[in-house]
């Protein structure tokens, strides 16, 4: 499980393009045969993705 820590909302104002994707795009939620999650403490979330083969 990956862990997203929280983002200052004035350090947020300062991010480009890739520092936004860095801090707030979840990628590879659907990976085959495998079971993906990303817990984060911004809104207190669980995302989750469940790919069967």
């Amino acid at each position: 499980m990956q862990i997203r820590q929280p983002v200052h909302s004035d350090h947020a104002r300062t991010l480009d393009t890739e520092g936004l994707r860095r801090h707030f795009l979840v990628e590879d939620l659907f990976v085959a045969d495998n079971v993906t999650l990303t817990y984060s403490q911004i809104d207190r979330i669980i995302v989750g993705g469940i790919m069967p083969v």
